[in-house]
């Protein structure tokens, strides 16, 4: 019984030791700024200059504008006047002809006279805008009531393509403003690859936003209401699965009923994350699972670990307090030394790689605080995955060993 209690007790001092270690010991062993290091990979990857809380730039790097068309434009069509900017992106979304205001397609052709609303990026507008004509103030033909959508990828065609490769097949008049991996926002730049289940936050006219959604999968549209029967029937599977038993060597080996619920939690999710056409739970009910249910978790084992730390601490003495921290810390060191002067990884990609790992979501928050960054999550979601299902699988033989 005191070898068990030990062993639950140093864990959970070690898990208090995995945050501090990594957010705060680790950075220093490894002789480096975290929150330079953040930078730095910010910049490489386009992620955009750091906003204080509640403040956001003026800047906005897509703009609309109406001009009045040039004569040597004049009967070209849409299509071949946009693609003369490649590899630029230019929209016209609208054209002005006399008292109409005409929608576009890539075959409508182009009068002289026409005024149309041009939609670029901001530095082509200034850069090469002045040789479509001159501007003009034109309100109602920009405006154009714009839509932003979440749409979720489950084409298998459209995986594994780039962002570019994407927005020159399907991309014409929106313009991608947020990409979600895992639950979590990553940046992204011209490189960077699609997967099926990641989110994407796109803007633009109605018809060209549902347009694109269609394509890449499934327009997540805006509700509050969440699948009860989905999140209830994986409980429940999760849970018979757990009292499957299987006997090795004389003993027996069960994923036990929270093990069979992590289970089907995941395959639960691949199935919302492939066919998002089921099992929504909306943000604001996320944080309260991921915030509120963990804050209650934590305090409910502290209670009923509390006794357990007591006797634990008198059978074996303040020494329990050294061995969590060795058993807790010596892995992180392990890895933090190989990836970083072996594998040459990222200090910032690493330290979140192994809060994964360690699946302490806890040390993870705690790294990005410390490097005022969310990039350390791009090296957590993949090893936390691992993590968990190793975890899972070991934890019912650690403890029949322990006994």
């Amino acid at each position: 019984m005191v070898p068990a209690i030990a062993y639950a007790v140093s864990y959970l001092v070690g898990t208090g030791f995995v945050v501090w270690f990594l957010s705060s010991l680790a950075p220093r062993l490894l002789r480096i700024d975290l929150k330079a290091e953040a930078r730095k990979l910010e910049e490489r990857m386009s992620a955009g200059k750091k906003m204080d809380p509640g403040t956001q730039s003026a800047y906005r790097e897509w703009s609309i504008r109406a001009v009045r068309l040039a004569d040597a434009f004049a009967n070209q069509r849409v299509g071949e006047l946009e693609a003369s900017f490649a590899p630029e992106r230019v929209f016209i979304s609208r054209i002005r002809r006399g008292e109409t205001i005409v929608e576009t397609t890539p075959e409508t052709p182009l009068h002289k006279g026409d005024v149309v609303a041009v939609a670029a990026r901001r530095r082509v507008i200034v850069g090469q805008g002045g040789a479509l004509g001159d501007e003009v103030d034109d309100k109602p033909l920009l405006d154009v009531p714009l839509v932003t959508a979440d749409v979720v990828v489950t084409s298998r065609a459209i995986a594994d393509q780039t962002l570019p490769a994407l927005a020159e097949q399907y991309g014409r008049g929106v313009v991608l403003v947020k990409l979600v991996r895992g639950g979590e926002e990553i940046p992204f730049t011209a490189e960077t690859t699609v997967n099926r289940g990641d989110l994407l936050r796109l803007a633009g006219a109605a018809p060209d936003v549902d347009r694109v959604g269609k394509v890449l999968g499934y327009i997540e549209r805006p509700s509050s209401e969440t699948d009860v029967v989905f999140v209830g029937l994986g409980i429940l599977i999760g849970g018979f699965v757990g009292l499957l038993s299987i006997t090795v060597g004389g003993l027996p080996l069960s994923l036990t009923a929270s093990g069979g619920a992590l289970i089907m939690g995941l395959v639960f999710g691949w199935l919302r994350s492939v066919r998002p056409t089921f099992g929504r739970i909306p943000e604001p009910a996320l944080w309260v699972f991921d915030t509120i249910g963990l804050a209650v978790f934590i305090g409910v084992v502290g209670l009923n670990a509390g006794p357990s730390f007591v006797t634990g601490l008198r059978a074996t003495g303040p020494s329990l307090l050294a061995v969590g921290f060795v058993v807790a810390v010596t892995p992180h060191v392990a890895a933090l030394l190989f990836g970083r002067y072996v594998l040459k990884m990222n200090p910032v990609i690493l330290l979140g790689a192994c809060a994964g790992a360690g699946t302490v979501t806890a040390a993870l928050r705690s790294i990005q605080d410390e490097a005022e960054s969310k990039l350390p999550v791009l090296g957590y979601t993949v090893p936390y995955a691992i993590g968990n299902i190793l975890l899972t699988a070991w934890g019912p033989v650690i403890v029949m060993l322990m006994r």
